[in-house]
């Protein structure tokens, strides 16, 4: 839609760079803060809930899981955007798939080993 819009065929890919930055920041946020994201969304679902918090290595353990997933952003902000402003399309195009499903599984796959690494904090 934004490529059509514009006249642009670079634009096709600037919901991309809006999306990556948009989740670095709220990653980078979260964890500024310390109520990793990570945390938040897992925290529940392992029946946890936010008990999490109170426990050091399991907040540890969210806040590296946390880094993990803003790396995942930056990286992609850090390598689509010098691409779309020199308008090099058909290199952002090739690095967009591998900065898709194989970098997502990386992702995955560093927060699985760092979750699983520590026991999880038992809801009262």
């Amino acid at each position: 839609w934004f490529a059509w819009k514009t006249g642009e065929a670079k634009d096709y890919y600037a919901p991309s760079l809006w999306k990556n930055s948009g989740f670095a920041s709220l990653y980078l946020i979260s964890n500024l803060v310390k109520w990793p994201i990570i945390g938040v969304m897992l925290g529940p679902i392992l029946g946890e809930n936010m008990n999490w918090r109170k426990d050091p290595k399991r907040l540890a353990a969210y806040q590296k899981a946390t880094w993990i997933w803003f790396a995942l952003f930056a990286i992609r902000l850090g390598i689509q955007y010098p691409l779309y402003k020199t308008n090099q399309l058909n290199a952002l195009g090739v690095a967009n798939i591998f900065l898709g499903f194989p970098l997502y599984l990386a992702t995955l796959w560093g927060t699985w080993l760092v979750i699983k690494s520590v026991p999880i904090t038992k809801a009262n």
